[in-house]
């Protein structure tokens, strides 16, 4: 097995989880070997490089070597370094000096525009970039590409930013899910779809719901437009319905993944009798989905619940109630935040 660091995105727990969980599912031989909240160390038998567009909450990968093995044969290069643990770095940069003046190779450095890492926008040309980690030392060979997810957005034929969720927490709640290609994915609020055609992308089959007729035609469309432009091979499914009735329209999936209706749009905070109403409603909502969905689904369901904040505190749908009730597992439960969003979220890890 080879050694990698994995670099974190802003959510390093969640990020971590979403690892394990895509590794597991697809049988890889793998171990964590360290971990803060900046990277990841696993070792790991062997990694497609397809993984990089399939995780989220990874910015980039590098491959741990020793110089001594360091095959560059270039008369001119690029490179940076990004420091994740100082432990050794003068060390590291003198041996790398000495091989390359060793090569008679000439070099350019390149420094970071901000701190002590460079950002995956950075990755421009040749350019080779070293990972220090303590004493490890790291050649970065898959780089993620976050101008391909607004790409996808733009050019989608039907748009609502108010039922839309991120592609990159999209691909975290299908990673932590555990589905596997082949396999299928209900998102019984599917709004535009865009959970849909990330599952798509990854080789899963999908499920919609949607009761919004208006939204339900307008993700039919994108998902269209999605198979044909992205070449996709799997198969999609939607239905204008009620999610609280999903088995009228299918009879099982082997995952749910979904961001349910979080109560309405807010710009600034809700009264607490705002809140509390909603919260009632939720509850109720969740309660009434949950039961429907645990009899249909075989290996997880991925749930969202919001935090709804007033003036002196906040409310929530009750779901440890919800899911004590109907006895459905907890395997983990993640905060969820994004800066200037008035809701945060909580992310379920369900096991019905």
């Amino acid at each position: 097995m080879k050694d990698y660091i994995f670099v974190l995105g802003r959510d390093p727990e969640i990020s971590l989880e979403e690892i394990k969980r895509y590794l597991e599912s697809r049988r890889y031989d793998f171990k964590i070997k360290e971990y803060n909240k900046k990277i990841a160390l696993v070792s790991v038998d062997h990694l497609k490089n397809k993984i990089i567009g399939d995780l989220g909450g990874t910015l980039k990968i590098a491959e741990v070597f020793n110089i001594k093995d360091l095959d560059i044969n270039q008369d001119e290069i690029k490179y940076g370094f990004s420091v994740y643990g100082s432990k050794g770095i003068t060390k590291i940069k003198n041996e790398l000096k000495n091989y390359f003046k060793k090569q008679k190779t000439k070099v350019i450095i390149k420094n970071p525009k901000m701190g002590e890492t460079f950002s995956p926008s950075e990755f421009k040309g040749n350019f080779i970039e070293f990972v220090v980690y303590n004493n490890y030392l790291a050649k970065t060979i898959l780089v993620s590409n976050p101008k391909d997810y607004g790409n996808r957005d733009d050019k989608k034929p039907y748009f609502d930013r108010l039922k839309v969720t991120s592609i990159r927490l999209t691909k975290i709640l299908i990673n932590l899910s555990g589905v596997k290609e082949n396999e299928t994915l209900l998102d019984p609020f599917c709004g535009t779809g865009t959970i849909l055609q990330e599952a798509l992308l990854m080789g899963i089959n999908g499920y919609g719901i949607e009761k919004d007729h208006r939204t339900f035609e307008g993700c039919k469309t994108n998902l269209n437009w999605f198979k044909k432009a992205f070449n996709v091979k799997n198969n999609f499914e939607v239905f204008h319905g009620d999610a609280r009735e999903a088995t009228k329209f299918i009879d099982k999936v082997d995952v749910v993944v979904t961001e349910p209706f979080l109560g309405p749009f807010f710009k600034q905070y809700p009264s607490e009798t705002q809140a509390m109403k909603i919260k009632n409603e939720l509850t109720r909502l969740y309660f009434d989905t949950l039961r429907e969905l645990k009899g249909m689904t075989k290996k997880r369901i991925i749930f969202i619940s919001p935090i709804i904040p007033f003036k002196k505190g906040h409310a929530k749908p009750d779901m440890e109630s919800i899911l004590s009730k109907l006895r459905i597992k907890v395997e983990k439960k993640f905060l969820y935040q994004v800066q200037g969003n008035i809701i945060d979220r909580e992310i379920y890890v369900l096991t019905p």
